[in-house]
C-alpha cells in the first residue's frame, strides 16, 4: 500500500498549497490548486520557488520511477483532492482533519475512493511493485 500513502502524501501536499490561497472557498483556488497538481509546467514553478514541494516531488520522481508514472500519481492526487474538496466543502480545516486521520488509516482514506480511482491506484501500485525475482 505504499502508493496509497503517496497518494495520501501528495494530497497532503495539495491540501497545503490550497491553503496558501488567497480565498479558500471559491471555485477558482480549487481549480488553481487541481491544475497545479495535474500540469507540470505549473507544479514545475511551484518546485522551483517552494522548498517543501520540492522535497514531495523528489518523493514522487523516486517512487515513482519515471516521470509517466510521476504524472500519474499526481493525476490522481488531483482527483483526490477534489474529492476533498467536495467532501468538506472547501473548508480547510476539515479536509486537513481527513487527511490526518488518514496518516494513521490509510486504507479507509482509500476507500472514500471511488472505483474509477481505485483502479487508477492498483494499477499505480502493479506498475510500481518491484520485479520479481527468481529464486
Amino acid at each position: 500500500m505504499r502508493i496509497g500513502v503517496m497518494i495520501l502524501f501528495v494530497a497532503l501536499f495539495a491540501v497545503g498549497v490550497r491553503a496558501e490561497t488567497d480565498d479558500l472557498a471559491t471555485q477558482d483556488a480549487a481549480t488553481k490548486t487541481e491544475n497545479m497538481l495535474t500540469d507540470p509546467a505549473q507544479r514545475a514553478k511551484l518546485i522551483q520557488k517552494d522548498p517543501n514541494a520540492a522535497k514531495t516531488d523528489s518523493q514522487v520522481q523516486a517512487l515513482a520511477g519515471n516521470p509517466e508514472n510521476a504524472q500519474k500519481i499526481y493525476q490522481l492526487a488531483g482527483k483526490v483532492l477534489d474529492d476533498l474538496i467536495r467532501e468538506t466543502k472547501g473548508d480547510p480545516k476539515k479536509m486537513m482533519e481527513i487527511v490526518e486521520k488518514a496518516k494513521t488509516d490509510p486504507g479507509s482514506f482509500a476507500g472514500k475512493f471511488s472505483p474509477e480511482e481505485l483502479r487508477e491506484l492498483q494499477d499505480l501500485a502493479t506498475k510500481l511493485q518491484p520485479p520479481k525475482t527468481t529464486p
